[in-house]
C-alpha cells in the first residue's frame, strides 16, 4: 500500500495483523523483506516545516534528498550528505541506514 497521508499510513499500521515492512525510493540491496504488509513511503514526500534562520527542517520519510537539497539551497543551505541516488534516495531510508 502507498498511503498518502501519515494518517492512513496510522491506520494501516493499526488494522494490520502480520508482519509489516517499509519501502522508500528502492535503493537499498537486498530488496525489502517479505511481509504481509508493505508500506511504501513514496508519497509521504512533504517538507512540513523549514525555518532556514535556525536550520531547522520537518519533512516526511518520503522526500527525496534531492528535493530536500533543492529547497535548502534557495536559503544557503545544504544537508551536509552525498548519497548515490539522491534523486531516490528518501529521507527515511537514509536515516534508518545511518
Amino acid at each position: 500500500m502507498t498511503p498518502a497521508s501519515l494518517d492512513e499510513a496510522q491506520r494501516a499500521l493499526s488494522e494490520s495483523r502480520g508482519t509489516v515492512a517499509f519501502a522508500g525510493g528502492r535503493t537499498e540491496v537486498p530488496a525489502p523483506p517479505a511481509a504481509d504488509l508493505l508500506i511504501e513511503t513514496t508519497k509521504l514526500d512533504r517538507i512540513v516545516e523549514y525555518t532556514p534562520s535556525d536550520q531547522v527542517v520537518t519533512a516526511e520519510c518520503g522526500v527525496t534528498l534531492a528535493a530536500l537539497q533543492r529547497e535548502l539551497a534557495k536559503h544557503g543551505q545544504r544537508l551536509a550528505l552525498d548519497p548515490a541516488r539522491a534523486d531516490r534516495a528518501t529521507l527515511g531510508r537514509t536515516y534508518d541506514t545511518r
